[in-house]
């Protein structure tokens, strides 16, 4: 929903929430870009259907309404399969892009990665264990270092520009931390 210039209410605690069987129990890390989308993390009531396992998510009305982008318990685009989301480190609003930092699991292993959703699609930017082209060579991501800040409204902008490039701080198979932008 693009800002028309009046107040307006995205969602409150006892609203059901979009893409799933519940309703909004508590809220987190409220994000605006540009445009006056917003992005936020939000748990749920716990049912039948919700667990502790599963009652996080992260919602948006990127690109129209307002909409579930990513939920613990369910599988992470790009992710081999039995990887679930186990929790969310942070995320970015830019003008037209959500990105989601978070680990994953697979009961034995857990993995960082980094996921974003354009209105439409979510996808997976990379994760520890991806291959990348880096001057030339091949290296490994070993790590994801989460962005400082980048959980307050205030900061997001650290990480995501408005055209879409995405810097993160990663270490890899060379041995060194450095930064690296994405498309």
């Amino acid at each position: 929903m693009r800002y028309d210039g009046s107040i307006g209410l995205v969602t409150r605690e006892g609203n059901t929430a979009p893409g799933v069987s519940g309703t909004f129990t508590a809220f987190g890390d409220p994000v605006i870009n540009g445009y006056g989308e917003v992005a936020f993390v939000a748990k749920l009531a716990l049912s039948p259907t919700v667990t502790a396992e599963n009652n996080q998510g992260i919602w948006t009305d990127l690109g129209g309404s307002l909409k579930l982008v990513c939920r613990e318990g369910t599988a992470p685009a790009g992710m081999a399969s039995g990887y679930t989301f186990k929790t969310f480190q942070w995320f970015n609003l830019s003008d037209d892009l959500l990105y989601v930092g978070a680990q994953t699991t697979n009961g034995t292993t857990t993995l960082s990665g980094v996921w974003k959703y354009d209105g439409t699609t979510f996808s997976k930017v990379c994760a520890q264990g991806d291959s990348m082209l880096l001057s030339g060579s091949t290296r490994v991501i070993k790590s994801i270092i989460n962005p400082t800040g980048s959980q307050t409204g205030n900061a997001q902008s650290r990480v995501a520009s408005s055209s879409g490039r995405l810097v993160l701080e990663v270490s890899s198979s060379n041995g060194y931390e450095q930064y690296v932008t994405f498309p």
